[in-house]
């Protein structure tokens, strides 16, 4: 399959996708993480914009390396899966929303989302050689994900600030 087929069938995956208009990116508000974590439907275009992000990253690294080798793909699939099924757990969305509603400080800390743009901005300039234009309905919808789906991890356990460097391509970023 090819890359421009991808990108379109990811652009068709992500339910919420907007017009095809450029947009500034900006960063997600404590309600759209709230909002997402009401009901599983509202949860998978946050997970789906992740694995997209995750899956375009890995053809812009395979297609700048000339590489086949896509091994540590592999072998981060059952973390990367790990990681995505805490925000699918019933318990764990109640108890992020559950710290939102009481503005637990945990929860609606706007730091979380600052301190992670260094690493968006890495994606989006990566997407934008890869042909994904920076400002695109896709390319915001999918770092708009990672990030909501950034502060449900940190909300849910501060340990998992850099969850994101377990986790190949994403982790590249981290340095």
């Amino acid at each position: 399959m090819n890359r421009r087929a991808i990108l379109i069938g990811a652009a068709v995956t992500l339910a919420h996708t907007r017009a095809a208009t450029a947009q500034a990116f900006k960063l997600p508000s404590e309600d759209v993480l709230y909002h997402a974590l009401k009901t599983p439907e509202n949860t998978e275009p946050v997970v789906l914009g992740v694995i997209t992000l995750r899956t375009l990253l890995l053809l812009e690294f395979t297609r700048t390396t000339r590489s086949g080798d896509n091994a540590e793909w592999f072998k981060d699939r059952e973390e990367f899966t790990r990681v995505l099924n805490l925000i699918r757990n019933p318990d764990a969305r109640a108890k992020v929303s559950t710290m939102i509603e009481k503005r637990d400080p945990q929860a609606i800390a706007p730091g979380v989302l600052e301190s992670a743009l260094p690493v968006v901005r890495r994606y989006e300039q990566t997407l934008d050689a890869g042909g994904l234009r920076a400002g695109s309905p896709l390319s915001v919808d999918v770092l708009s994900s990672f990030l909501t789906f950034h502060r449900f991890q940190v909300a849910f356990s501060p340990d998992n600030q850099r969850w994101y460097c377990r986790i190949f391509p994403l982790s590249y970023a981290c340095g």
